[in-house]
């Protein structure tokens, strides 16, 4: 299992403001000295940042080792929804524990017949973060806590069935959907 990096935007901020402040300080009349300690600094900032750092998820879906597109579901009116997903953190070092939530509803109260992630092609059921939460109707949040080992790229996905009806979430780089 493997991490994925942290986000060109993320990258490309964080140099925007170093660049800037290190405009501004050749402009102060500061020694020499003084100055190359901060480009060192600099620089020891960007290549930490830009080769040790992960994040939750990645848009490449090449890299993740699952390929292909994740076909459409078609509709139904008994499908289920899924809402409310996101990731915990969204980047952080090599042993971070990453914590994956969604929120599964139907409209009947019925109960999924599955609720799972697809993490890097594999299949993976997710538990419900409160158990005794039964109120299917309104929203139950699942979760899957995952500890990656690596640095690295993943794909996930949500997905749930409540026996008539599919749903899917959080489908990165997915044309169809």
């Amino acid at each position: 299992m493997v991490v994925p990096r942290i986000s060109l935007k993320s990258r490309y901020a964080s140099f925007k403001l170093l660049l800037d402040i290190f405009s501004d300080l050749m402009k102060v009349g500061l020694p020499m000295k003084l100055k190359t300690l901060f480009v060192l600094g600099l620089v020891l900032f960007l290549s930490f940042s830009l080769f040790q750092s992960a994040s939750a998820e990645d848009k490449n879906i090449q890299d993740s080792g699952f390929a292909g597109v994740i076909p459409k579901l078609p509709k139904t009116s008994n499908d289920p929804e899924l809402f409310n997903n996101f990731v915990y953190p969204s980047w952080g070092p090599v042993c971070q524990r990453y914590t994956y939530t969604v929120t599964y509803k139907d409209k009947e109260g019925r109960e999924p017949e599955y609720m799972r992630i697809i993490f890097n092609g594999k299949p993976i059921e997710m538990e419900k973060q409160d158990q005794n939460n039964n109120d299917y109707k309104n929203g139950v949040q699942y979760i899957y806590k995952f500890v990656p080992n690596k640095l690295g790229s993943n794909f996930y996905y949500f997905e749930a069935s409540n026996g008539l009806g599919k749903a899917r979430a959080a489908i990165i780089d997915s044309p169809d959907n």
